[in-house]
This record gives structure tokens, sequence and C-alpha cells, in this order.
């Protein structure tokens, strides 16, 4: 029996409580089942905490067990390192600092959610948004474990070093997913919502100009607090994927000419390494796409109020 998602909160609440698990601000649902008065409230920082300990102990232990030596191999890794901590830090962090503004972007989808029920009769197809959604953000998922298992491959025959930044490594993506898994429901969700209301205006029903231009600013409204609520998060996101990805795939090409060659190991390492790059691809053109899908029904409904 497949899970069948029948309003925006039960779309939301599983994903906020995989996003907790980072470290993120918790999220609890507040009141009951179809009440007209449901919410999501702040709950408590524990979670934060512990993960912000573990991420500097990974830190700290790292530098003092391994340090930074004068090779290639050591300052790449104290890259990766130094990048996935300043990543996790700064996203646990900021999360917090926006933790208000989620929840501003949430109230406002939700109401625009109800004024084209209430105007129009219109409803999301919960079902189908889910469906979508797992078909952007699983791919992510699916390649980085495959990348994880060339590593893991690579490093069986004793290179503690690599297998420790390894695990750090891929333990430290968990809130970088978790972040994408977030802001990509969101902005499917708010194109859904523009689509929507674009189908409502191609009918002439019931829907009103003023109810049109009223849903329209809000969801205007909602791109531009998504944009205040996740754009710093965005940032810690892209700039150390790619740094990571990008010093991977060098290492690898480097260590594969220089010492493995086209062995099994040689070819098992530049492919994990190679495999990285897409995924980072993948998960930020997804980004972009979303985007630019939604300045496109911004403008579409904009000549069609005012053409």
């Amino acid at each position: 029996m497949t899970w069948n998602p029948k309003d925006i909160f039960s779309l939301v609440q599983p994903v906020f409580k995989i996003w907790e698990l980072s470290g993120f601000p918790v999220y609890n649902l507040n009141s009951v089942t179809n009440s007209e008065h449901r919410n999501f409230v702040i709950g408590n920082f524990k979670i934060s905490f512990v993960m912000i300990i573990y991420v500097v102990s990974n830190f700290v232990l790292y530098l003092y067990f391994y340090g930074v030596t004068y090779t290639l191999r050591s300052y790449v890794k104290f890259i990766q390192v130094t990048s996935i901590t300043v990543q996790n830090l700064g996203m646990i962090i900021t999360s917090y600092t926006k933790r208000l503004q989620v929840l501003l972007l949430l109230s406002k989808i939700l109401k625009i959610e109800k004024l084209l029920l209430d105007s129009a009769q219109a409803r999301l197809k919960y079902a189908d948004i889910f469906k979508y959604y797992l078909k952007i953000v699983t791919p992510k998922y699916l390649l980085i474990s495959v990348v994880c298992l060339f590593n893991v491959v690579y490093f069986y025959d004793g290179d503690k070093m690599g297998l420790v930044v390894g695990l750090y490594f891929y333990s430290g993506w968990f809130t970088d997913l978790n972040f994408e898994l977030l802001a990509v429901l969101f902005l499917i969700l708010i194109n859904s919502l523009y689509i929507l209301l674009i189908e409502e205006m191609t009918k002439m029903g019931q829907i009103r100009l003023g109810e049109m231009k009223k849903i329209y600013l809000l969801l205007q409204d909602s791109s531009r607090t998504f944009h205040k609520a996740m754009q710093e998060m965005v940032f810690l996101k892209l700039v150390p994927d790619f740094v990571c990805s990008i010093s991977s795939i060098y290492y690898g090409l480097f260590e594969t000419m220089a010492n493995d060659g086209f062995t099994f190991r040689g070819v098992t390492n530049l492919t994990g390494s190679a495999l990285g790059i897409p995924s980072v691809i993948i998960s930020n053109l997804c980004l972009v796409y979303f985007f630019e899908e939604i300045s496109k029904q911004v403008n579409f409904i904009f000549f069609g109020i005012n053409g």
C-alpha cells in the first residue's frame, strides 16, 4: 500500500522529520488531523546541539590524528574536511536564524491553497506532487550511495586516513541532502500553486479577477520569502559541493595516473570520484530549473491578469 498524502500538512511533515535529524530546527505539527487550525510550531533544540558537537569533534579529531602534511593528498583531504565542517555548522546555525521565515513561508503556502479552494474549488493533486518529488530527489540519493560503495571498495585495503575522511565526507553530506529535501519540496509546491492558478484562469470559471490578483501577489510574496529563508543555505550548499567534487576528481586523476594506474583499484577510485560531479550537477540544476519554471509562471500570470 502506497502512502497517499491528503494535504500539504501530510506532505511536509515527513520531510520535516528527516530535516531535523541534521540538527535543523524541529517543527512539530500542532492540533488534530483535519482541523482548520492546524499549524507547525518550533520544538526543542536538542538534536542541534548533538549535531554541532558531532561536527566539531570530528574536525578536531581529524586535525589531531592526521593534521596537514606537505603532500597533495593531505591538502585535498584537509580542504574537503574543512569545507564540509563549514557547510554543516553554517547550515545548522543559519537554519535557526531563518526558522521563523520557514514557518512564514509554509503559512503563506497554506493560505494560498485555502484561497484557491474557497474561490474556485481548486485543489492540488498531492499524490502526483509526491511522486514527482520522489523522481527529483531519489536519483541523487542513489548516486551518492553508489559513490559511497565505490569508495568503500577502494579504501577496503586498510587506507585508514581515506576511510575516516570518506565516512566524515558522507555523513557530512547528510546535512546537505536534508536541506535539499525541504528546499525542493517548497519549490515544487510554489510552482504547483502557480500552475493551479493558471489552470483556473484559463477555465474562465468562478474565480474573479480580484481573487486572481490576490493569489498572484501572495505567490510572488511566497517566492520572495523562500529567497529570504533559503538564500544563505543555498550558498552554503553550492560552494562546498563544488569544492569537494572538483578536488575529488582532481585527486582521483592524480592518484590513478601516479600510483594506481588503470588497475581495479585505480579505476574504482577514479569512478567514485567522477560520479560525485553528476550528483552535484543534478541537485543544483534541479534548484535552477524550478526557479526558472516559477519565473515563467509569474510572467504568464502577470500578462494574463494585466493583458
